[in-house]
């Protein structure tokens, strides 16, 4: 605490993590309407990202924290289908996978 500010972490660089808000990524992300492969380093990433952020109130993500949070929402299990463009598909897995959403 040489600064006067409380340490963030042990290790500099590393930050704190963000709580994962699930059900606001995932309205977003059904929003811009593009597979998680197609965004990285498009306008529709940045949309996502400030719009995500937005949901936080104290401290925001960045870029690549929102894009982690995605990666992983995408990657749980019975939520691998979860990123096809087909509307409707993704309503039925949503219904049949809870999980998913929460």
């Amino acid at each position: 605490m040489e600064d006067g500010k409380a340490a963030g972490a042990l290790f500099s660089g590393v930050e704190e993590k963000i709580e994962v808000k699930r059900e606001e990524l995932i309205r977003v992300y059904e929003q811009i309407g593009r597979t998680a492969d197609d965004l990285p380093y498009t306008p529709d990433f940045e949309k996502l990202h400030a719009a995500y952020g937005a949901q936080h109130r104290e401290k925001k993500p960045e870029k690549r924290e929102t894009w982690r949070h995605l990666l992983n929402l995408r990657r749980r299990k019975n939520c691998r289908n979860w990123a096809r463009r087909d509307p409707k598909h993704r309503k039925s897995m949503m219904s049949k996978n809870a999980d998913c959403a929460s």
